[in-house]
């Protein structure tokens, strides 16, 4: 509930006690429970809360009239979340928005304990979904289900563009396949994949010969189809590898075995490798990723379709920051001016022998956008040393490529620190 503006002394007082903030009437009310006490009569008697606190919140009357309100607003128990006096939290609460929302909501605790937790409720920030005292939308979500989602995931008015929408997507039924608080499934999954998909989608003759006779629950579904929306009408990505999109499954794939999955014709690498020979050489040769035999180009790739161009599992951004943090290290990092641009403007994502992948050496690479800078800058080279790892001076020597604590992306404060580094009177 919205408090009267409080009193909120900074820091601590003359004394060194801790600051808090004051209801402007809990003064008043000190004073006379002191007198009372002092004069030995009876305590104060109990206090209607709800004609007390609209003396001052008139506003809540009109909260009060919509179609859900939080029950203790109902009771008139407002001391059930707020302190009338004092308290160390914003609008007098007496805990923290997890603490005290899980004294009657118990699934709460639950919620933090599972593996892939929301972060608003690991924050504490369900003030951010929900209203505390009154909605007009059910479970006290400030806006619609849907509404609510796109506010941290704009993916979601995007789905809802294309040419055929998942039904879910389409009714803002997002909480039937997601567990919105936390899950132990990845993606906040109710279920795993082939249990929520199985649910609607029941196995017909129709279902059998699509699949070619391969059984679906050997499989992840969003490997081929869009759980939210796509431009094909069985919600399959939109860019589909030629020979899945044929029907030509022998090309990588063994015949299926009773309906157990159609294993591949060998490791991973090799089978791409029938296609995709110079890339495979490629990764085989610099170790790219990680890469063995059996799911090199899985890490990156979908095999069969991806709403992505090269068949990428996801957008080049999302995918390459799940291994590759670009701030790491930074402890108030300036902002990134290549965060707009593709990993593989600079990269050689399959391998390279130049330094961090680069597609040449680094001073080509960086001269593509700061021509200038190439012209006038420090000398850099082959046969310029850097005195600090006897390797040859390049941009990266001075410069991050990601990100950084120092303008210009430095490794250092350019005013001095940088250039005694190397630079020293010896």
């Amino acid at each position: 509930m919205k408090s009267q503006k409080a009193q909120k002394p900074t820091g601590q007082n003359r004394f060194g006690a801790i600051s808090f903030i004051l209801h402007p009437s809990s003064l008043i009310l000190g004073a006379l429970l002191a007198a009372a006490v002092a004069w030995g009569q009876s305590p104060m008697p109990p206090v209607n809360q709800k004609k007390a606190c609209l003396q001052c919140h008139s506003d809540m009357e009109a909260t009060m009239a919509l179609p859900h309100v939080h029950n203790p607003l109902v009771q008139g128990k407002c001391s059930a979340c707020h302190n009338p006096h004092a308290s160390k939290h914003m609008k007098l609460l007496d805990e923290n928005q997890v603490t005290l929302c899980a004294k009657c909501h118990n699934d709460v605790s639950a919620w933090v304990t599972k593996a892939d937790k929301h972060p608003p409720v690991v924050e504490g920030k369900c003030v951010s979904c929900h209203d505390p005292h009154g909605s007009k939308n059910d479970k006290l979500l400030k806006k619609s289900v849907e509404e609510t989602c796109a506010t941290c995931h704009p993916a979601v008015n995007e789905w809802r563009k294309r040419a055929h929408v998942h039904s879910p997507v389409r009714n803002g039924q997002c909480v039937r396949c997601h567990a919105v608080h936390g899950s132990d499934v990845d993606g906040l999954l109710v279920a795993d994949q082939k249990t929520i998909c199985l649910g609607c989608h029941s196995e017909t003759p129709a279902f059998d010969a699509a699949h070619k006779g391969f059984d679906p629950k050997t499989a992840k579904c969003s490997a081929c189809h869009d759980p939210h929306s796509s431009g094909t009408e069985t919600l399959l990505m939109e860019n589909v590898h030629p020979p899945f999109k044929d029907g030509s499954c022998d090309v990588c794939h063994k015949p299926s075995k009773n309906g157990q999955g159609y294993p591949l014709k060998g490791a991973t690498l090799t089978v791409c490798a029938t296609c995709h020979e110079k890339n495979a050489e490629t990764v085989q040769k610099y170790s790219a990723h990680g890469s063995n035999q059996n799911a090199s180009c899985e890490l990156c790739h979908n095999a069969h379709a991806s709403h992505e161009s090269n068949l990428l599992a996801a957008s080049q951004k999302t995918l390459c920051v799940k291994c590759h943090d670009p701030a790491k290290g930074a402890t108030n990092a300036v902002k990134n001016p290549h965060a707009d641009i593709a990993c593989t403007s600079c990269h050689a994502a399959h391998g390279s022998d130049k330094p961090f992948y680069f597609k040449d050496e680094p001073a080509q690479v960086c001269g593509q956008c700061h021509s200038h800078e190439h012209h006038v800058t420090h000398p850099m080279g082959a046969n310029v040393k850097d005195p600090r790892s006897g390797g040859s001076l390049s941009c990266t020597s001075c410069h991050k490529l990601h990100g950084g604590e120092f303008s210009k992306l430095l490794v250092a404060n350019g005013d001095r620190d940088l250039c005694v580094r190397c630079h020293t009177n010896k």
